[in-house]
């Protein structure tokens, strides 16, 4: 593959869908699909549309590849900052073609968009990323964005007009359930998109997926009555098109997530016989929901999902103004809360990721435009998973002042690990060497890695002497933007499962493996190195095999001194390190990060990530403010729905605290008629303190409490 391809071509695209795809699950393969998620960084002022001219609609038959664009938010382009938009590749139907020739039609295909356009704009200030294949059954060669506009004339308003939007992304979205109904027995979801979806409509309002709108859901619960397994079926989600759907499930991560959102409460149900709904009702509340096709939940690395995440976000935002003008008038806004349940480990968590930017650009030009908006995130649950390590000046060791990370894979684990390691602002790593032990003691790979000026090179790990001639993992160093005239250098380290699904491929060896990074004196000059593992769990409602790999660091302790799990950070010294572990999505400062307290005691759960020490002044990269994740230490999880009508289970996590902070914030606007919006130079956090004073308490005030916790506590669980 030619350099300028492979420039193209990230760490993570290149095994998941190159050399390592024959480790992927079923559901990751691209070589049965001409469709594949793509998202584009462009410079500021470009439009999409502009970019893609003579791209759309060729015959992909002719090799020539054809490049589609999904629903966008237009105010998103035109305006001072870089331009992120997702896009669909569509390449030649694939004939038996391994995972490197599809790499190669894929690179090819983003290449098409470098020439011309591009070439003014300058070769290096452009970027395209594919994440995940699209099934050809969920896309629809026949949208057109003005659909919409014609079909929601057609849907009749709701009884109570809406005064705020509460939008939740999420897996297993049980957009029928009764929760979600106003007291005159209609559904508040106003637009609800299953991306993996695949059903055959003649005048499709998205590219890919499905839509329902209010009229649909309507409609489908009057045809079903009470029956709502019928109702998903004659909906049609993702089952058969993407292996692993939840809805059929008794419980999901979306169906709890969404009624903790904006759910009537139980015993507090809409009242058919009261005409006029109380200050502060829910039926004042619309819903926009958005469910991820299955891949994007199944991986919990952050690689594969940028396109269907950023599609969300664009499909919202477009959506939050169709409601305002349809009730409000051409020009107006509601204020919109977004609560986006996910996140990842790795990156480089000062807000300068890929998605973060992106994400950030797209709330920020809502808030100018005069919408008050609010993203509500987890801080996440990997506080004492070992998953974030540290390497400082005072830890280097030996002639080359080299450092060891012991990283540990797990037995039995059928997925694969990933390990991330970034060097700090203005380091480089022309003279870093790397050596790569397996647990007995064999020298996978061992040298520099010769960049010869690339912003990105890839090295294949085999195993010595194996009779099966595949690789085993892969290393690269890349130069990643993190901002428009900025970038980071990090390694990342591929590693095939300990039990392949396929058993004629060589496996990791499960145990310690030791990464060594040599000649470091001058780059933690620079300040420290931080590594990060990636999660590689089975996530809510799915069964891989997947067993999370972890730093096997003798100092870091599982227990205190007086027994206890360790409520704040190792000792200084100490390369695994506690505070800093927040979600690696939610680093930026136009998110609310919300971490989990246990409801009884008002400390933190022992899950719940940290961000940056409480004596750092930064808004960003931080816990702002925490809800109940868990009754009490001997009752985990707080209550919420199930995927069906009557049903409630427990589940526990800052993912289920989040929501809980998102509807509180609705609830104040609704009720007390609040601004939702402040001056933005404040933080987002900040903001929904404000918006929520009334209803929080003061957090405890030591150092540990407020770094976990932040600076306060929602009231009261649920």
């Amino acid at each position: 593959m030619s350099d300028d391809l492979t420039a193209l071509i990230g760490p993570y695209e290149r095994w998941a869908h190159g050399i390592g795809a024959d480790y992927a699950y079923a559901g990751a393969t691209i070589a049965d699909s001409p469709f594949m998620a793509a998202a584009a960084e462009w410079p500021a002022g470009t439009k999409p549309h502009s970019m893609i001219a003579g791209l759309e609609n060729k015959d992909s038959s002719k090799k020539e590849p054809a490049v589609l664009l999904p629903t966008l938010w237009s105010a998103a382009f035109g305006k001072p900052g870089r331009v992120f938009c997702p896009i669909v590749l569509h390449v030649s139907e694939p004939v038996s073609a391994t995972g490197a020739d599809r790499l190669r039609d894929l690179a090819a295909a983003c290449s098409q968009l470098r020439p011309g356009e591009t070439e003014r704009l300058g070769k290096q200030d452009t970027g395209i990323c594919f994440n995940s294949r699209i099934p050809r059954s969920a896309v629809h060669l026949g949208f057109r964005p003005d659909n919409i506009t014609e079909r929601y004339a057609r849907c009749p308003k709701a009884t109570v007009p809406p005064e705020a939007i509460m939008a939740v992304i999420d897996d297993g979205i049980a957009f029928a359930h009764e929760n979600l109904r106003d007291a005159a027995g209609k559904t508040r979801v106003e637009f609800c998109w299953l991306q993996g979806a695949a059903q055959e409509v003649r005048e499709p309002t998205v590219l890919f997926g499905q839509e329902y709108l209010s009229d649909d859901i309507d409609k489908l619960i009057q045809a079903c009555g009470h029956d709502e397994d019928l109702l998903y079926r004659h909906a049609s989600p993702d089952r058969g098109v993407y292996a692993g759907s939840t809805i059929d499930h008794l419980a999901t991560h979306g169906a709890h997530v969404l009624d903790a959102a904006a759910g009537h409460r139980h015993g507090s149900k809409p009242n058919p016989s009261r005409p006029v709904p109380p200050a502060g009702s829910l039926d004042a509340l619309r819903v926009v929901a958005v469910q991820l096709p299955a891949p994007a939940t199944i991986e919990t690395a952050s690689f594969g999902k940028d396109a269907f995440i950023l599609s969300a976000f664009h499909y919202i935002l477009d959506r939050a103004d169709r409601i305002a003008e349809r009730y409000l008038g051409k020009g107006r806004a509601l204020p919109l809360f977004i609560n986006f349940s996910y996140g990842f480990n790795a990156g480089p968590h000062h807000g300068g990721e890929r998605l973060e930017r992106a994400l950030r650009s797209l709330i920020r030009r809502r808030i100018a435009r005069g919408g008050a908006t609010h993203l509500i995130m987890p801080a996440g649950n990997d506080f004492l998973s070992s998953l974030h390590g540290e390497i400082t000046p005072d830890q280097l060791s030996g002639d080359d002042r080299g450092f060891d990370i012991p990283w540990r894979l797990q037995p039995n684990d059928r997925t694969s690990n990933y390990l991330e390691i970034w060097l700090p602002q203005g380091a480089v790593p022309d003279r870093v060497s790397i050596t790569i032990t397996d647990p007995v003691s064999r020298v996978i790979y061992d040298g520099p890695i010769d960049r010869s000026g690339l912003t990105i090179r890839h090295v294949d790990l085999m195993l010595p002497g194996a009779l099966c001639q595949h690789p085993i993992g892969q290393v690269s160093v890349e130069c990643y933007r993190t901002g428009d005239d900025e970038a980071l250098w990090r390694f990342v380290l591929a590693l095939a499962p300990t039990v392949p699904d396929n058993p004629t491929l060589p496996p990791s060896s499960s145990g310690t493996w030791t990464v060594r990074l040599g000649h470091l004196h001058d780059v933690v000059q620079h300040g420290p190195i931080t590594c990060r593992i990636q999660r590689d769990i089975n996530p809510f409602g799915y069964a891989l095999g997947a067993r999370q790999s972890y730093f096997d660091d003798p100092g870091d302790k599982a227990f205190d001194a007086s027994g206890h799990r360790p409520l704040g950070d190792n000792p200084v010294g100490v390369f695994v390190r506690r505070f800093g572990s927040l979600n690696g999505l939610a680093t930026h400062d136009a998110v609310t990060v919300v971490g989990g307290f246990v409801a009884t005691s008002r400390s933190a759960a022992l899950y719940s990530a940290a961000g940056r020490d409480a004596t750092h002044q930064s808004a960003s990269g931080r816990v702002h403010l925490s809800a109940p994740s868990d009754a009490s230490s001997a009752l985990e999880g707080v209550l919420a729905a199930g995927a069906r009508s009557g049903a409630v289970f427990r589940m526990s996590g800052t993912s289920v605290a989040a929501p809980q902070v998102a509807r509180a914030a609705a609830i104040a606007y609704l009720t007390e008629r609040r601004p939702a919006h402040v001056p933005s130079d404040c933080g987002a956090g900040h903001e929904l303190v404000r918006l929520l004073d009334g209803q929080l308490r003061p957090a405890p005030q030591d150092s540990i409490s407020q770094t976990r916790l932040g600076h306060a506590l929602l009231g009261r669980e649920g």
